[in-house]
């Protein structure tokens, strides 16, 4: 019977530990997550600047185009250049 009992608590002692263990798991995973909706997150506001940003310089490429005189190309080229790159 005491035999019996000991092996009970042994293996109660186990299952313990590998819920301790598995919380552990949780916990870091849980942490992982929050991480990258951060990241995440913060990927999607510099999406959303770069496209304000490119929307305003499209638009000061066509008001350049045309208040600008046809034979003067190079702002309209370095803006074209600048959005490019971006």
């Amino acid at each position: 019977m005491e035999a019996r009992l000991a092996g009970a608590v042994l293996r109660a002692e186990e299952a313990q530990r590998h819920l301790e263990e598995r919380e552990r798991e949780l916990e870091l995973a849980h942490k992982q997550a929050m991480t990258l909706q951060s990241e995440r997150d913060q990927l999607r506001v510099q999406e959303e600047a770069a496209e304000a940003q490119v929307a305003e310089m499209t638009q000061e490429l066509a008001t350049l185009r045309v208040q600008r005189p046809p034979g003067d190309q190079e702002e309209v080229t370095r803006l074209r250049a600048e959005l490019l790159a971006q």
